[in-house]
């Protein structure tokens, strides 16, 4: 599986994979955006703070992650709901952990049960959790240690 860094070209199709990934999660409250206000909302967190990285099948993007390095944050991770299950999400969070070899840290919604065992089987603890009044919903913070 390649992954590479994403391209300002490639950004509104991600922009729609998240959403469509994000709503497929079937999280009460999930998304307060429609299509356009996901795209706006990536762009900026494109310009503004993310290192973005993808892999795609036939050309189409099938799951990408969002870095901020400053803050050793995996900030987002997404695979299209049609190809979870598949190994994607493991190859880029793998590929997060060689960006970011030392730690990571992590917001998920604690609804997200599949999320949270995906990142606990990858040996990220639970370290907090907390009310997001804004978007109406307890969200946990997770970290992963090297072992090095």
């Amino acid at each position: 599986m390649i992954i590479r860094p994403a391209k300002p070209g490639d950004y509104p199709a991600l922009a729609d994979l998240w959403h469509e990934s994000w709503i497929s999660i079937g999280i009460s409250n999930a998304w307060d955006l429609d299509r356009e206000g996901v795209r706006r909302r990536f762009m900026q967190e494109a310009e503004d703070r993310w290192e973005i990285y993808l892999t795609e099948t036939d050309g189409k993007p099938v799951g990408f992650l969002a870095l901020v390095p400053a803050e050793n944050q995996l900030d987002q991770i997404f695979v299209a709901p049609e190809k979870k299950g598949m190994g994607i999400g493991s190859a880029l969070l793998d590929f997060a952990q060689q960006k970011l070899p030392e730690w990571i840290v992590l917001w998920t919604s604690a609804e997200n049960a599949r999320a949270r065992r995906f990142y606990e089987q990858a040996g990220f603890v639970l370290m907090d959790t907390q009310y997001d009044a804004a978007h109406r919903r307890e969200n946990c913070l997770y970290v992963w240690m090297s072992n090095r």
